[in-house]
C-alpha cells in the first residue's frame, strides 16, 4: 500500500514538471518572426516610420497571429541603427517577459541623430534600422525605415552676375533656388576652395521652393544646402558658380588680359610675365614655363584649373580658370 502511494506521487510530481516544460517544448523558436503594426495597421513589407507614428512591434507565428511568451522565458527589445562609418548606435525600448513594444515616433527619439547619405557626415545615422528581439538565446531581427528628416533639398543657381565690393574686389553673386520640405532652420554652405567652408544661416520656413542670393567669397566656388529639424539633417546636392570675369586688364599696372576663348587659354601682357604654372586641382602639373613671355595660349579640355604666375615686379598671382 505504501508502494502504491508512493508511485502515486512519483506520477503526480512527473506530471506537474511536464506541465512545467511543456509550454517551452510548444514554443517553437524557429517559426517565429517579428510583426508590425503602424498607427493600428499591419504593415508586411519593410515599416517605414514618420513623425507621430505609433508603432507596435510583436512576435508572431508563421501565420502572423501574436503568440504569448511562457511564463519564465526572459526577452529583450531594442532598436538600432548604423552610422555612415559603419558604427552600430542601439538603444533598449523592451525587457523582461513581454511579447510586444510600443512607442511613438516622436523628436527627441531615443539619441538618435539622423543625416541622409549626402551628408558625408559619417558619426551620425542612417535611416535604416532595425527592431531587435532576443528570447531565451534566440534573435529575432526587422528591418525599418525612418522617414522623419526634411526632404533632400535640391539646390540649383538661377542666376549669377559679377560685383564688385568698394574696395574694387570683385566676386561672384548668386541666386539659388531650393527645393525640399519644411524645415527648422538650415545653413547654405558656401565653399571657396581655398579655406574651410563657411556657413550663412537660413530662418526655417514652409514658402518652398526658397529663392535666396548669396554672395561668394572667390570665383568658381561651390554651395550645398543644409536643412534641420528636431531628427537631423538633410543635405543637398553641391552647386558651383561657373562664373568669370571675361578679362582681367588694367594697362596702368601692367596687368595681364586672361581671357579664355572657347578651350583655350589666352594670357597677353605688355610687360613679361614668367614662372607661369597650370595645374589640375589634384595639384597635378599640366603647363610650366619659367621664362619671360607676354603672350601664352594653352588648350585645355572641360575641368578646373589653377593659373599661377609671376609679374615684372615679383608680384604672384594665382587664379581658378574653369573650362565647360
Amino acid at each position: 500500500m505504501e508502494k502504491q502511494e508512493n508511485n502515486i506521487k512519483i506520477t503526480v510530481l512527473l506530471f506537474a514538471i511536464l506541465l512545467a516544460v511543456l509550454p517551452m517544448q510548444a514554443f517553437d523558436y524557429g517559426k517565429l518572426h517579428i510583426a508590425t503594426e503602424i498607427n493600428g495597421e499591419r504593415v508586411n513589407d519593410v515599416p517605414i516610420l514618420k513623425d507621430n507614428d505609433h508603432c507596435s512591434f510583436f512576435i508572431a507565428d508563421q501565420q502572423g497571429d501574436k503568440v504569448e511568451i511562457p511564463e519564465g522565458i526572459e526577452t529583450k527589445w531594442s532598436i538600432s541603427f548604423k552610422g555612415h562609418d559603419g558604427f552600430v548606435q542601439s538603444e533598449t525600448i523592451g525587457e523582461s517577459d513581454t511579447n510586444q513594444v510600443d512607442f511613438d515616433i516622436t523628436p527627441p527619439f531615443f539619441d538618435f541623430t539622423f543625416v541622409n547619405e549626402a551628408s558625408g557626415i559619417t558619426e551620425c545615422l542612417q535611416d535604416k534600422g532595425m527592431v531587435i528581439c532576443e528570447i531565451n538565446g534566440h534573435t529575432y531581427k526587422k528591418n525599418i525605415m525612418m522617414d522623419v528628416l526634411p526632404e533632400a533639398p535640391v539646390i540649383e543657381i538661377i542666376d549669377q552676375r559679377v560685383t564688385t565690393d568698394a574696395y574694387s574686389n570683385t566676386y561672384p553673386m548668386v541666386t539659388l533656388k531650393i527645393t525640399t520640405s519644411p524645415f527648422k532652420y538650415g545653413f547654405i554652405e558656401i565653399d571657396d576652395l581655398d579655406v574651410p567652408p563657411y556657413l550663412v544661416t537660413i530662418d526655417g520656413t514652409d514658402e518652398l521652393p526658397l529663392i535666396t542670393e548669396v554672395a561668394g567669397g572667390v570665383f568658381l566656388c561651390g554651395f550645398r544646402f543644409q536643412a534641420y529639424n528636431d531628427y537631423g539633417m538633410a543635405v543637398s546636392n553641391k552647386v558651383y558658380s561657373d562664373i568669370l570675369p571675361t578679362s582681367i586688364k588694367d594697362v596702368n599696372t601692367d596687368t595681364p588680359n586672361i581671357h579664355l576663348n572657347g578651350k583655350t587659354l589666352e594670357i597677353n601682357s605688355l610687360t613679361p610675365i614668367n614662372d607661369i604654372l597650370i595645374t589640375y586641382m589634384s595639384g597635378l602639373v599640366l603647363y610650366h614655363n619659367k621664362n619671360n613671355v607676354n603672350i601664352v595660349r594653352k588648350d585645355l579640355t572641360k575641368g578646373l584649373y589653377i593659373l599661377t604666375y609671376t609679374d615684372n615686379k615679383g608680384k604672384k598671382t594665382t587664379e581658378k580658370i574653369l573650362i565647360k
